[in-house]
């Protein structure tokens, strides 16, 4: 019984790490539109103009369902950090950088392109 009871923890612990990463089709149309039109700055870079911070945010590009080694890639990684912009009506990402994660259990990857930053809306003042 001990034995089963063991069994059935370590199943569900290595189900809670099966988890996925986002893809572009995860995300409503009307979400890629207003995505199209978010610019990315740097840390050495700042927009022009007055802006409020709204959310810290982050991507993670990977493919889960190959044996392969392969680790997602740049362009899918700044869409779905675009992307997770537009949800929450920002129309711009500062401070942004990205990184490849080695190993990522999380999201069940081998490897994965990450990125993160900062989404801001500009105000007038």
């Amino acid at each position: 019984m001990v034995r089963l009871a063991c069994s059935m923890i370590a199943l569900l612990m290595i189900i809670s790490l099966t988890g996925c990463a986002a893809t572009p089709s995860n995300y409503a149309a009307k979400y890629h539109t207003k995505a199209e039109s978010i610019a990315l700055y740097e840390s050495n870079e700042k927009p022009k103009g007055n802006f409020e911070f709204i959310k810290f945010i982050q991507s993670n590009s990977c493919d889960s369902k190959t044996f392969g080694r392969f680790a997602g890639n740049w362009d899918e990684a700044k869409l779905l950090l675009r992307l997770e912009a537009a949800m929450v009506n920002a129309d711009a990402i500062t401070d942004y950088k990205c990184w490849t994660n080695a190993v990522d259990m999380v999201s069940n990857c081998w490897a994965s392109k990450r990125c993160e930053g900062n989404a801001i809306r500009f105000v007038e003042k």
